[in-house]
């Protein structure tokens, strides 16, 4: 599921009308529990939350 997470975020940053693009760069960690996917970012100490269904 992950690897699929990753090309999705992939596919939509940096396209227009995103607002809450994820800088993949500065990705850490990704956390799978159940259809629910958590973000973590290196630059900051928020996290991305993404409904995986």
């Amino acid at each position: 599921m992950i690897p699929q997470l990753i090309h999705a975020l992939k596919a939509t940053n940096g396209v227009e009308g995103q607002i809450d693009s994820f800088d993949l760069t500065a990705l850490e960690r990704i956390e799978v529990i159940g259809t629910e996917a958590y973000l973590y970012s290196k630059e900051n100490s928020g996290k991305r939350y993404l409904a995986l269904y």
